[in-house]
C-alpha cells in the first residue's frame, strides 16, 4: 500500500489557490511601486519614499493572507470586537453611525469631485486634481478586488448595530477606512505642498483624527474586524505615498535681484 501523501500546508504553496495570487500579486506590486517612486523622487529621499510603499505593501499582503485563513475573524479580531461590544452605549452607538457616514461611498465620492475642482481652481492646472482622483479611485478599486479575492465573512449580525447599519458582502479590507485615509491623506498634501513645515503637520494631524474616527466607528459598529480597518489603512497609506510622487513641483518664494518677491519651482 502506498503511503499517504503527508501534506505540509505552511510550507508548501499550492500555487493554483487564491493565497497564492495574493502573495503574487503583493509581491509585484511592493516591487513596482518602489521602482515607480523611486523614480519619480530622485536621491535619498527616493529611496526611503521607495522602501514607504514597499514595507506596507508588503504587510498588507501578509494580513491578506491571515484574513483568507481565519475566513471570519482572527483571535485577536473576536478579542477586540467582544471588548468594544461590552462598552457599547447608545449615545456613543448614535454618534458612532454620524460619524461612519463621513466614510460612506456616496459621501466620499462627492467630497473628492470637490476637492478635485478646487484644487483645479487654485492652482489653475488639472494635474494635481487628477492625481486626487486617481488617488482616492485607484485605493477604492484595489478595494473591491481584494475583497473578492479574499472573500473574508464580516461580523456576526447579531455583533452589528443591524438595525441601522447594513453589512453584506466580504469585509477586507474595511473600504471606509481605505477612501477616507486617501481622500484626506492626498489633500493634506497637496494643500501643505506651499505651506510651512507646521501647516503641513497640523494638516496631516487633522487627516488621522478623521480616519481614525471612521475607521474606529467600523470596529464599534460591528461591520468590520481590526484586520479588515489595518489592511484599509495599509492600502490607503500606499496610494497617498504614490500619489504624492505623481503631484506638481512645489513653489517656493524668494527675493528676485531687484527685491521683488519670485516664485520658482522647487526641485524635487
Amino acid at each position: 500500500m502506498t503511503p499517504a501523501p503527508v501534506a505540509h500546508a505552511a510550507l508548501i504553496v499550492d500555487f493554483d489557490s487564491p493565497s497564492a495570487l495574493i502573495l503574487i500579486v503583493a509581491a509585484a506590486a511592493a516591487l513596482l511601486a518602489a521602482v515607480v517612486v523611486g523614480r519619480r523622487i530622485p536621491g535619498g529621499i527616493g529611496a526611503a519614499a521607495a522602501m514607504g510603499v514597499t514595507v506596507p505593501i508588503t504587510v498588507f499582503g501578509l494580513l491578506s493572507l491571515e484574513a483568507r485563513r481565519a475566513g471570519a475573524g482572527t483571535g485577536v479580531d473576536h478579542a477586540v470586537l467582544g471588548w468594544l461590544l461590552a462598552r457599547r452605549t447608545w449615545w456613543l452607538t448614535r454618534l458612532a453611525i454620524m460619524v461612519t457616514d463621513l466614510g460612506s461611498p456616496a459621501v466620499v465620492a462627492a467630497l473628492t469631485a470637490a476637492a478635485a475642482a478646487a484644487v483645479w481652481w487654485q492652482t489653475r492646472s488639472p494635474r494635481n486634481a487628477i492625481v486626487l482622483l486617481a488617488t482616492v479611485s485607484g485605493a477604492a478599486t484595489v478595494s473591491t478586488v481584494t475583497k473578492h479575492m479574499v472573500t473574508t465573512q464580516p461580523p456576526p449580525v447579531a455583533d452589528r448595530v443591524i438595525e441601522l447599519i447594513h453589512q453584506s458582502g466580504p469585509s477586507f479590507p474595511s473600504g471606509h477606512a481605505t477612501s477616507t485615509l486617501a481622500l484626506a491623506g492626498i489633500a493634506a498634501v497637496i494643500v501643505g505642498q506651499p505651506r510651512s513645515r507646521g501647516v503641513r503637520v497640523a494638516l496631516a494631524a487633522g487627516a488621522a483624527v478623521v480616519t481614525l474616527a471612521v475607521a474606529g466607528t467600523r470596529l464599534y459598529l460591528g461591520v468590520h474586524w481590526l484586520t479588515d480597518v489595518l489592511a484599509g489603512l495599509l492600502l490607503a497609506g500606499t496610494a497617498v505615498l504614490l500619489g504624492s510622487a505623481f503631484l506638481a513641483p512645489r513653489y517656493f518664494t524668494h527675493a528676485g535681484p531687484d527685491g521683488s518677491m519670485m516664485k520658482s519651482a522647487q526641485p524635487r
